[in-house]
């Protein structure tokens, strides 16, 4: 069986299992013989770049990017995962002996 999701405007609005036999064609499959329409895209089942309704799909990278975690420190990563950035402490200098 393989996962497809239903892409409106760039965003993830359904995902459905389409049966091992329809899968090496699932998007035709679905838009056309079941007549759902639109556009039904394979996702791969490794978590990284997993399918997620609300998500985003990017044609360019071809690539499945979850909804972004509320607040606006988030940066998306070569994995297409939301991560927070690594924020380098300062050095801080020891206290000086005491007398």
């Amino acid at each position: 069986m393989s996962n497809f999701a239903k892409v409106d405007d760039g965003f993830v609005s359904q995902i459905l299992v389409v049966p091992e036999e329809y899968s090496h064609n699932g998007s035709f499959y679905l838009s056309s013989q079941l007549g759902l329409g639109g556009e039904w895209i394979k996702t791969p089942r490794d978590n990284s770049t997993e399918a997620t309704i609300g998500g985003s799909y990017s044609k360019e990278e071809d690539a499945f990017i979850p909804p972004k975690p509320e607040g606006n420190k988030w940066e998306l990563n070569d994995e297409y995962q939301w991560s927070l950035p690594v924020v380098e402490a300062p050095l801080i200098s020891p206290a000086p002996p005491s007398r």
